[in-house]
């Protein structure tokens, strides 16, 4: 089934036996063949499946235009209710790229290993994968938000060694805490999985929070590092830091949250500037640049922080209205 949202957006659905429906979502083609990851989690149902699918194709437009990427925004989400392991549904989804014909360019998310990805690249020329075997684009994003710390650091706090709070430790957070306490950074981290807590836990500038203090406790950068909305209406005057950048999409529950988080003199680095990181890694990787052009210009995402920042209205606002105007200029052309 292929639904056409609106002049550039389209959802398409694919429907196969054992409830399985791979979900591709194209939030724009302005500026190029939509490009994202897929996801594969266990949602309560499809109509669930099909809102996290368009919030996160929304984010993907916003983060290839403002990085200045010749890519459109998509994403792809998996609804597997029998919990079928990813190789029996590794066909249908191969299918399912095969027939939007290039349309969408597809990674990796969160349920989706990168070995999955690498393993399944010689059945459709629509994988990040398809032309070489690829690292995980989370390390990347991880990569970007890290040098966005560093930045955040030296030109916006008063501490050479700040606190920082991460909020998840899997794929992309484990990394950025790495980074982190290899420079020198003090890290308190909180993960629902202990056994991905524990393994920084020998490190002197390493704190584990629980469930209990993890969200109200004070720290100079909030980290938000898992799934999105995690900073919600209902929860945001318990923030108690100078900054947030994570490598988490759509970490604010609404634009609501985006200007209370303002109003108290929160600077939200836009999660669609600060994880870009991994969309750079994937584009690049797709179009087959070399590895240190790709890293040079993750190394420039802080440039984008320095422009966002020279106003005192809020960031992410001025983040949105730079990338919407992007995309339009290229409609408008076309």
């Amino acid at each position: 089934m292929t639904e056409q949202c609106s002049p550039c957006k389209q959802l398409h659905i694919f429907e196969y036996s054992n409830n399985v429906k791979i979900i591709i979502h194209i939030d724009s083609l302005a500026l190029g063949n939509a490009i994202g990851g897929t996801r594969m989690l266990p949602y309560d149902s499809v109509e669930s499946a099909i809102q996290d699918v368009k919030k996160l194709s929304s984010a993907m437009s916003l983060k290839a235009a403002i990085h200045g990427l010749n890519q459109g925004g998509g994403k792809c989400v998996i609804f597997n209710p029998e919990k079928l392991h990813f190789n029996e549904i590794a066909p249908l989804y191969t299918s399912a790229l095969n027939q939007l014909a290039g349309s969408f360019i597809a990674a990796n998310d969160m349920g989706i290993s990168i070995k999955m990805i690498n393993d399944i690249r010689h059945l459709s020329p629509f994988l990040i994968s398809s032309n070489q075997l690829i690292d995980d684009p989370s390390y990347f994003t991880a990569l970007g938000v890290f040098h966005c710390i560093q930045y955040i650091t030296k030109n916006h706090l008063d501490t050479t060694i700040p606190n920082i709070k991460i909020q998840g430790l899997g794929r992309s957070g484990a990394p950025l805490c790495k980074m982190l306490l290899d420079s020198g950074f003090k890290v308190s981290a909180y993960d629902i999985k202990v056994s991905h807590v524990e393994q920084f836990k020998k490190h002197p500038n390493f704190s584990a929070l629980d469930e209990t203090n993890w969200f109200s406790l004070p720290c100079d950068i909030f980290a938000p590092c898992a799934s999105g909305n995690v900073i919600t209406n209902s929860n945001v005057h318990l923030i108690n830091s100078k900054f947030v950048c994570g490598t988490a999409n759509n970490p604010c529950e609404n634009m609501a949250v985006i200007n209370t988080l303002h109003s108290h003199h929160i600077q939200f680095i836009p999660d669609f500037v600060s994880n870009g990181g991994g969309l750079i890694y994937a584009a690049g990787t797709y179009h087959q640049l070399s590895r240190k052009e790709i890293i040079d210009k993750i190394k420039n995402i802080p440039k984008l922080i320095s422009k966002l920042s020279c106003s005192s209205s809020n960031m992410y606002v001025n983040a949105l209205s730079i990338a919407n105007e992007k995309i339009s200029s290229f409609v408008n052309e076309s």
